[in-house]
């Protein structure tokens, strides 16, 4: 097999790779945010101890940060 071939082969996987990547933090963003609406205004989320639920408020808003920002990243990475 040509070496070019095995290249293009490769460079295909890894494009597969990437784009699952990307779908799968997508996903994850999508219920990341649902978390987040839910400790929001949610009537059920208002039961959660008020600093409990501030804590995890903090976390889901980092963790969306940082998988919107791993989306970013892996979308500008070369084709």
């Amino acid at each position: 097999m040509s070496g070019a071939f095995v290249k293009e082969d490769s460079d295909q996987q890894e494009r597969i790779e990437r784009m699952k990547m990307i779908r799968e933090r997508e996903q994850l963003l999508v219920i990341l945010e649902k978390k987040r609406t839910y400790l929001l205004s949610d009537p059920k989320a208002a039961a959660i101890d008020p600093v409990k639920r501030r804590s995890m408020l903090e976390s889901v808003e980092e963790e969306i940060a940082t998988t919107r920002n791993l989306i970013e990243e892996s979308k500008r990475e070369p084709e």
